[in-house]
């Protein structure tokens, strides 16, 4: 780990708890992006199948990165990873708690729950 990033760890204040209101938060501020419905393989925004994106990407920025928040309100959620962890494997999904359905649905290396089959 960096020393940039070691001291940047020290002020974040985001905590696990946290995680709940920050899946809200980035699913609110993403129904709009163009790059996440094409990974949700759809032409309009599907919030249930982007939430899981975002429970698993705080779940990894939490094991392996740098989660900031702008308060308690968390009108605003930042997830960094340092240089040495960009490319996110399939490991590191496990690890962040994604379960592997037998037939996985599979969206541009994104393994959706199997209660939620698209």
């Amino acid at each position: 780990m960096t020393k940039e990033f070691s001291r940047a760890r020290a002020l974040s204040d985001f905590r696990k708890a946290d995680s709940e209101l920050a899946v809200k938060t980035l699913t609110n501020a993403f129904c709009e992006d163009p790059c996440l419905k094409y990974l949700l393989d759809s032409k309009t925004y599907d919030p249930e199948k982007a939430r899981h994106i975002h429970e698993y990407t705080i779940k990894i920025g939490l094991l392996y990165g740098l989660i900031t928040k702008t308060s308690e309100r968390l009108e605003g959620v930042s997830i960094w990873l340092p240089p040495d962890r960009v490319d996110v494997s399939s490991w590191m999904f496990i690890r962040a708690g994604v379960r592997i359905p037998r037939k996985p649905a599979v969206y541009s290396g994104v393994i959706l729950p199997p209660e939620r089959p698209c």
